[in-house]
């Protein structure tokens, strides 16, 4: 899950050099996360920043990224946010 109010992109880095180490070819998905019922002053992470999230993945060497948008998800190879 990501979220700039919880989890820094350097963290994010770090998990993702620690998860290529193993292997690049594990794939992670990334949540936008956003609060249903608790800190529900967290502003969900916009589509922008989620595919700076997955281009810091794939920088490490994970080739399998997928994250979660509030406009759908990206995919492998996937390198715009969604403009519908």
């Amino acid at each position: 899950m990501y979220n700039k109010e919880l989890v820094s992109l350097e963290e994010v880095v770090e998990a993702g050099e620690r998860l290529a180490s193993i292997g690049s070819d594990i794939q992670v998905t990334v949540l936008d996360y956003f609060p249903v019922f608790r800190r529900r002053n967290l502003r969900r992470p916009s589509p922008h920043e989620m595919l700076e999230v997955k281009r810091a993945l794939e920088a490490t060497g994970l080739k399998t990224v997928i994250v979660q948008t509030s406009r759908g998800h990206l995919g492998p190879g996937d390198r715009r946010a969604p403009s519908y």
